[in-house]
């Protein structure tokens, strides 16, 4: 396996109150996601599990899907599924419920990531996770915090993942070539983030100071 030597999106997000991930960013992250999802899906898997600890970054600045775990394959028998799991704050409205879904679920979860890179973490966190679920089921979820600070095309692409019926939720084919996917940065910009990230370890600056 190849060495993703920046570790996940996760470690990041952990440095949030100090430093944010402009659009550019989050664009090419999600992009990179949504790339990995259009292999997957076109192959009629489910990754079930999308979420910001799943996605490894290198020093290149190359962004990776990772943790396979949770994954299942669909079938011309069974081409949807009902068993409940993933983690609970990226979970859809469908899988909540207990109904039966497909690759939507993903694209839900991806939506939910992008809310936390712009956010710093999923909606509802500061609830338990059954409460959490609750939320998610019966109100969807609250709009972004500041939106003056995103783009429209980045709101339309958020919101079109967060579709509460799966049937309202774009392909990862669609996605790709929304305008938002214009917006990305280069995979140099990635790396410079990473480097940023990395002094803020070596000088053991803490989010909590």
């Amino acid at each position: 396996m190849e060495l993703m030597d920046s570790g996940c999106l996760t470690e990041i997000l952990d440095f949030f109150e100090i430093y944010q991930l402009e659009e550019k960013h989050i664009a090419r992250i999600a992009i990179e996601v949504i790339k990995a999802l259009n292999h997957m899906h076109s192959m009629h898997c489910i990754h079930r599990d999308i979420k910001s600890d799943n996605v490894l970054l290198n020093s290149k600045g190359e962004v990776k899907l990772a943790d396979f775990g949770f994954s299942c394959q669909l079938t011309k028998e069974k081409q949807k599924r009902s068993s409940v799991i993933g983690t609970p704050y990226w979970m859809p409205p469908e899988l909540i419920s207990g109904d039966e879904y497909d690759t939507k679920i993903d694209i839900w979860s991806t939506g939910i990531m992008i809310m936390e890179m712009s956010e710093g973490e999923p909606p509802y966190m500061d609830f338990p996770p059954l409460r959490a679920l609750f939320f998610i089921s019966t109100k969807g979820v609250p709009p972004l915090q500041c939106p003056e600070k995103w783009s429209s095309e980045m709101q339309d692409f958020l919101y079109s993942c967060l579709a509460t019926e799966p049937a309202g939720r774009p392909s990862t084919s669609q996605l790709l070539s929304h305008p938002f996917a214009n917006h990305v940065c280069s995979q140099e910009d990635i790396a410079s983030v990473l480097e940023q990230v990395s002094g803020f370890r070596d000088s053991d600056v803490s989010v909590n100071k």
